[in-house]
């Protein structure tokens, strides 16, 4: 047997290397923790970068959501994206009660604004959606308009571009807690748009007395004092507004990046399970039969790869690059036994020629 692997303080000292360098990969969030928020004076607008988000400093009341809901409203955004070339669905804006399947969703994908409900993004359960595209891109600002009454549904692109329902079709999400307006992301920061933003409004169609403001104009005279104390806030670091524990994603084996995770998250943890059973291997306890020692070694090789991602994955709910997922969760736990199991091949096939030596 190799030398390293019968010393019990160089197996200890190689394991903790291992999880030391597991934690750190698993772990690390280097990303500038600066909001990639500016204002413009040049351009009155907000621009937004890689990593930016903007979001109202109090919910919007349950009894205000309501009451847009049953009396129509009307969302109106100028816009300007800094790309027209991106596949995945950004968030433009966002209206959320903390249930992404009820959220109230703006967002650009290539050249298309798509308006919905929930968080259908990929348009596999077809649930109801509108989409205009933009044909001007080389205008600057864009003027989306979102009419919304009790019997039509019309989004409408520069005065000139509609796209009309002759139902309703999206409902404002609504909570006892309230709603959180976003800009620019969502609150696990997640698909951010790149562009600049100049007003969004959110009014009813009918008069509302005490009706709650919910309206930003960066070219009003006094946009600066609007940004620093009107309800929209811009925190001077990203931070996630919600944390989502082990998420559900798929074993998608024909996504090229999805193959690629699922295959470093399985082999990742094979080091780990083959430094485990080699230590445990030494463990001076009899068994009856061999077979009772291996299956004993490969369930707690199991059980320690699974602790430790559970650290690994829960710790990741809190970190802005990373996502916790139940996964991943099952493939480490899965990839340590495949390193135990490489440990036994190993044991087993060194027995062998131990034995034809002797013959």
């Amino acid at each position: 047997m190799v030398s390293w692997l019968e010393s019990k303080r160089l197996l200890c000292m190689y394991l903790m290397i291992v999880i030391t360098a597991m934690l750190y990969m698993g772990l690390k969030d280097d990303i500038p923790s600066e909001n990639q928020v500016r204002y413009s004076v040049a351009d009155n607008a907000l621009f937004f970068g890689e990593r930016g988000l903007a979001y109202s400093k109090q919910t919007i009341s349950h009894s205000m959501i309501n009451r847009l809901n049953t009396s129509g409203f009307e969302v109106r955004l100028t816009f300007s994206p800094l790309s027209f070339v991106k596949h995945n669905f950004q968030f433009l804006m966002l209206l959320s009660n903390g249930n992404a399947a009820e959220q109230f969703v703006i967002a650009q994908v290539r050249d298309y604004i798509i308006v919905m409900n929930g968080d259908d993004y990929n348009y596999r359960q077809k649930k109801p959606r509108l989409r205009i595209k933009i044909t001007e891109p080389n205008r600057g600002y864009q003027q989306l308009k979102l009419t919304v009454t009790s019997g039509t549904t019309v989004l409408s692109l520069n005065g000139k571009k509609k796209v009309k329902k002759a139902t309703k079709i999206f409902n404002l999400p609504n909570s006892e807690l309230g709603v959180r307006l976003l800009l620019s992301g969502s609150e696990l920061l997640e698909n951010n748009w790149h562009g600049a933003i100049s007003s969004f409004s959110v009014l009813p169609l009918e008069p509302m007395p005490g009706f709650e403001k919910i309206k930003f104009d960066a070219s009003l005279e006094n946009a600066l004092d609007n940004v620093a104390n009107s309800w929209l806030y811009i925190p001077r670091e990203v931070a996630l507004l919600k944390h989502r524990l082990f998420g559900n994603e798929s074993f998608n084996l024909y996504s090229g990046s999805a193959l690629k995770d699922i295959v470093l998250n399985f082999l990742g943890f094979a080091p780990f399970g083959f430094l485990i059973a080699a230590l445990m291997f030494k463990i001076p306890v009899s068994f009856k039969h061999e077979l009772s020692r291996f299956g004993l070694l490969l369930a707690a090789t199991f059980l320690c790869g699974f602790l430790l991602s559970f650290i690994i994955e829960y710790r990741q709910a809190w970190l802005i690059t990373r996502h916790s997922s139940l996964r991943d969760l099952y493939l480490n736990a899965l990839g340590g036994v495949f390193g135990a199991i490489m440990y036994v091949v190993y044991v087993q096939l060194l027995a062998l020629l131990d034995f034809s030596k002797k013959e």
